[in-house]
């Protein structure tokens, strides 16, 4: 599902536009892997008892069904999850029917972390958590891509909208000084 800029000023533009981590798969992608090889398992394990390798294999197949739609419940959530960076603001949107949006000027973030365990480490995954002045919470951001990448490239964008908002003061001090 795609992404909607309406509502961006004419000199906003996307700086990164991702997706929550492959990570979100890896719970029912194994449930899928374990039913189907339990299904097999099942009829190798009993040959006497055919009511219990019966038994067995359907259960085995619940589970592997129940994991696949579990899948595609997460690639339905996976592909209308958007965490947007751009040269004005942090944008999360998810949903499809009901929509949420949450939108941090970046002139309000006061500070950017984020947190990986040992697992997310190794795939390049974690959570990106976003401090600003307009709410006593923190915004944390699941199972994002490349944490650390996302952390840098909002400090560094922060850095420059304020920048930029300063040397428009300035310049207004300025002008309002050569007019008199």
């Amino acid at each position: 599902m795609g992404f909607s800029t309406r509502g961006f000023s004419d000199d906003e533009d996307i700086e990164l536009h991702l997706h929550p981590h492959w990570l979100v798969f890896a719970k029912p992608a194994l449930t899928i892997v374990l039913g189907l090889i339990f299904a097999s398992a099942s009829t190798q394990i009993a040959d006497t008892a055919e009511w219990y390798e019966t038994v067995l294999m359907y259960a085995s197949l619940v589970l592997s069904g129940l994991g696949l739609l579990r899948l595609i419940g997460r690639l339905f959530t996976w592909s209308t999850t958007h965490f947007v960076v751009t040269t004005d603001r942090v944008i999360y949107q998810r949903g499809l029917f009901g929509r949420q949006r949450l939108e941090i000027p970046l002139q309000r973030v006061n500070n950017v972390l984020f947190e990986q365990s040992f697992l997310e480490r190794l795939v390049n995954a974690g959570d990106v958590i976003v401090e600003s002045g307009a709410d006593d919470r923190d915004v944390v951001f699941d199972n994002t891509p490349d944490p650390e990448f996302v952390q840098a490239k909002i400090q560094r964008d922060r850095k420059s909208t304020r920048l930029n908002s300063s040397h428009t003061v300035i310049s207004y001090a300025v002008f309002c000084l050569k007019k008199k």
